[in-house]
């Protein structure tokens, strides 16, 4: 994970670059995700995670998706994540909001409208959220 971590904050486009915040992965083996995808699908096992995710929230936590595949997109919706933050990378690195078509060059792009994508967060939204998370932590002990 760590080395995930470490390939994120890396990743620039100009002065620009992914923000912190948390990794998800799957807790499965190697080789248990690739039997899964391959006897399964990838859209399949995507979904599979995000709802796990989800679960464990009162509230959606999934701000936004981010990814390259249409299967990407069908995964993020079935996960809850309204349509206006899916975002569709292309190989040129061009960001589109697949609701709208809008699209963005690169991560500049995005940034400016950063605050209209992403309003901000009440701190007493952002402090249940908090203690969720600890609560869940606790009870894992």
């Amino acid at each position: 994970m760590d080395f995930v971590k470490g390939f994120i904050r890396k990743i620039k486009q100009d002065e620009y670059s992914m923000p912190h915040g948390p990794v998800i992965s799957t807790p499965y083996s190697n080789y248990g995700v690739l039997a899964y995808k391959i006897w399964k699908s990838p859209t399949a096992f995507k979904k599979a995670i995000l709802r796990c995710i989800t679960d464990l929230f009162p509230e959606n936590p999934l701000a936004a998706g981010i990814g390259d595949k249409e299967a990407d997109m069908e995964s993020y919706l079935y996960a809850g994540i309204s349509p206006e933050r899916c975002f569709m990378l292309d190989d040129k690195g061009n960001v589109c909001i697949t609701a709208t078509s809008e699209s963005f060059v690169g991560y500049a792009g995005v940034g400016k409208q950063i605050k209209i994508l992403f309003p901000e967060i009440q701190a007493t939204a952002l402090n249940e959220i908090t203690d969720v998370s600890s609560q869940n932590k606790i009870a894992e002990s």
